[in-house]
Order: C-alpha cells, then structure tokens, then sequence
C-alpha cells in the first residue's frame, strides 16, 4: 500500500514538476538579469563572468569526484575492508557507532583548532622575538 501511494506520487511529479535543467536555465537567467540590473554589470561582463566561474566550479568538482573515487578505491582494498569488517564485528548498539562519531570528529576538530593556535602562536611569538632585537 506505501508503495503504491509512493509510485503515485513520483508520476504525479515527473508528469508536473519540470527538468532539473529548466531550474538550471530559469535561476542563471535571473541571476544574470539581477547583475545587470543592481550591479549595473553589461551582458557581456556577466557572460565572461559566468564562464570563468563554470571552469572555477568544474576543477573544485573534479578534485571532489577524486576525493570520492580514491576514498570508494581504498575503502573496497582488501586490508581496509578486513579493518571493516572486524570493526563492525564488534558494534553492538547503535549508541556504540554515534560514539565513535562523535569522538572522530571531535578528535578532527580540536586537532584542526590546535594547529591553527599553534601556528598563532608562533607567529606572535616570532614577531615579539623580532621586535625585542631591533
């Protein structure tokens, strides 16, 4: 019964809702007619504009799509998937696995908020260190 009411409602938004592609279009007319008309931008500067910001876009989205790809690659490696497996072995409650989350990431976040101290601190310490000599 959920399935049918779910299948219903995916035909009544294909046969209703537009392409993606018609959003695309509609969204980067009304942004290029926004920058005409506050910024006072020509239509020429939007164009390069918009052309030099797809290719900015497509290098950050390929060094994503490596990020993925590589991550995939490594994840499906014999040693990690055998490191997988006898970790999930272990897990026996879902409180276990939001544990480990959460410790994981606090970990990532005091590490990344120590570095950016310490490299702070350095460099007051340097500039203090230079300016006792002068």
């Amino acid at each position: 019964m959920l399935v049918d009411i779910g299948n219903r409602c995916a035909e009544e938004f294909k046969r209703w809702i537009p392409d993606p592609f018609v959003f695309a279009m509609l969204l980067t007319v009304l942004t290029a007619a926004t920058a005409m008309v506050w910024v006072g931008s020509s239509p020429t500067e939007v164009v390069t504009a918009w052309y030099e910001g797809f290719w900015m876009l497509l290098a950050f989205g390929m060094q994503m799509v490596l990020i993925l790809v590589t991550g995939y690659a490594i994840a499906l490696s014999p040693p990690v998937t055998h490191l997988i497996d006898r970790l999930a072995a272990r897990i026996s409650r879902p409180g276990v696995v939001y544990l480990a989350v959460v410790a994981v990431g606090g970990m990532r976040w005091d590490w990344g908020s120590r570095n950016k101290c310490r490299c702070s601190s350095r460099q007051a310490w340097h500039g203090l260190w230079h300016n006792k000599q002068r």
